[in-house]
């Protein structure tokens, strides 16, 4: 055998892979679908769908609207939701792409995250104004909010929120950390040693 023939065969064993890969995540995700369907419901953004999990009484003064971390979904929230639905409207949502989300179309930047959410809160009847509740990312995100809309805002509670400097002038101890990690990489991959 040649090693072109090798590197041929090898390549057309990645695809079949890849596609026996996909092929079964697909699967998969359908049937996961059917089994756990969302609590709450599912709003058309046009184009895309976007979750919401709304509880508690809107009659109750200001809606509280939870938005989770970077990479988590509304379930987040779950344990915390029901609580706060005893006082007020609670609701908490899926970022598009994350959850039940479906991918938007748009870029993922800091002011298509805020006019999702916007016309997601608009279209799934959730009237302003809002105490906005943000974790890490979700604490960004409500900030950009309230800066773009004060009007719609009621109040914040950020919760460990990360701000928009954190990948430009990181912590020290962020900082310090990954330079660990890179180290501790660096066994198993001396190209990461410092």
């Amino acid at each position: 055998m040649t090693a072109s023939t090798i590197i041929g065969a090898i390549i057309i064993a990645m695809a079949l892979i890849v596609a026996a890969i996909w092929f079964l995540g697909s699967r998969a995700k359908k049937r996961l679908a059917t089994q756990y369907p969302p609590p709450g419901r599912m709003v058309d953004m046009g184009g895309f769908q976007m979750h919401i999990d709304c509880r508690g009484d809107p009659a109750a003064g200001p809606a509280v609207v939870m938005d989770s971390g970077n990479g988590e979904p509304a379930m987040a929230w779950a344990s915390v939701l029901p609580g706060v639905a005893q006082f007020a409207r609670a609701c908490a949502f899926d970022r598009a792409g994350l959850g039940w989300s479906e991918t938007s179309p748009n870029p993922r930047t800091l002011a298509n995250y805020v006019a999702e959410q916007r016309t997601l809160l608009a279209r799934a009847g959730i009237e302003p104004p809002y105490v906005l509740v943000g974790h890490s990312a979700g604490g960004l995100y409500a900030r950009v909010y309230a800066r773009q809309y004060p009007d719609e805002v009621a109040g914040m509670v950020l919760v460990d929120a990360g701000h928009e400097d954190l990948d430009v002038r990181p912590p020290e101890s962020l900082t310090k950390m990954n330079k660990r990690a890179l180290q501790l990489m660096g066994c198993a991959f001396p190209i990461f040693q410092m």
